[in-house]
């Protein structure tokens, strides 16, 4: 497998939008209260909390091959029983503002948790574009320089860090959202499964979210639970853009599959709304037969039985 695209921002506008946000460059990474700025294969990223060698094992984590996918629905290497990861779906990231989420970095007992923002380059590439008219033009009326559409975006991922939306930040008109949504894009089936997604698009919260089960058998037993969360830390860490969980339901619990814009800059918005939708696709076609799997105790499975 090739290795990661590392791109340094230094004699860019890249390293001016960094500095201006107060990002200090340290050993080739941009650094500010805890968190790593780089681009990984083209992708703006940053990670939160980050240590030392954050930045390496997310190198490691971009190069890492597909652990469950090469295995398919066979939960054994050979002979060996392969166990899940025990505890390693966070809990309380679904509905966060912004694209923050969680990844697995690392493997084995060196394997970690790290919180994540990653922000597609065509995203960047289609802004850039729109700058060039007269958009960009009204936006640096009264002499003011505007602010890059990178910039705008990590500055965006600085405010919904800690939780919360951007102040006075209000989601865009439906119909504008709904208009950036390709026919049939809320659609996934695999063979008989089919969901349906939905755009939440409220005052205070801008966000694409399937329900990729909905209910979680409170007397599923404890294997079969680890497995699925196991599953879904798996995509999520494998997938950019798109989180994964077990949330609360009106019966039960329920798994949700969701891409959050809150906070967006408008210029973005469409942009990210395309990228997400396809990237929902993506992910929510990946884990659905597996979740569906798991989720039902009915079908024996003796590779579970014995993990």
């Amino acid at each position: 497998m090739n290795s990661p695209t590392w791109e340094r921002p230094e004699g860019t506008s890249w390293a001016r939008d960094a500095e201006s946000l107060g990002f200090v460059a340290r050993e080739g990474v941009y650094r500010l209260d805890g968190m790593c700025l780089r681009i990984v294969r083209g992708w703006p990223t940053l990670a939160a909390g980050c240590r030392a060698s954050a930045c390496e094992s997310m190198q490691r984590r971009a190069c890492r091959g597909d652990a469950l996918a090469s295995r398919g629905a066979c939960f054994r290497d050979g002979a060996k029983a392969w166990h899940p990861p025990r505890g390693s779906l966070p809990r309380g990231q679904l509905g966060g503002p912004g694209l923050w989420k969680h990844v697995l970095v690392g493997a084995g007992d060196r394997a970690a948790v790290e919180r994540v923002w990653e922000l597609p380059p065509s995203v960047l590439a289609g802004s850039d574009d729109g700058a060039d008219g007269a958009d960009g033009a009204d936006g640096a009326e009264g002499g003011g320089e505007a602010e890059s559409p990178l910039g705008s975006a990590v500055s965006w991922a600085l405010a919904t860090a800690g939780g919360k939306a951007p102040p006075g930040w209000q989601a865009p008109r439906r119909e504008e959202a709904e208009a950036a949504i390709p026919p049939g894009g809320l659609t996934v089936r695999k063979g008989p499964l089919l969901r349906q997604g939905t755009l939440v698009c409220e005052p205070s919260r801008l966000a694409l979210v399937f329900t990729v089960l909905g209910g979680v058998p409170a007397d599923l037993p404890a294997v079969r639970r680890e497995w699925l969360e196991a599953v879904l830390m798996d995509a999520q860490t494998q997938w950019r853009l798109v989180r994964l969980g077990i949330a609360p339901a009106q019966e039960g619990s329920c798994v949700l599959a969701e891409v959050d814009l809150t906070g967006v800059p408008p210029p973005l918005m469409e942009g990210l709304v395309k990228s997400s939708v396809a990237a929902l696709q993506w992910v929510v076609g990946w884990v659905l037969r597996s979740v569906d799997f798991l989720a039902d105790a009915r079908v024996a499975c003796r590779a579970l039985e014995s993990a």
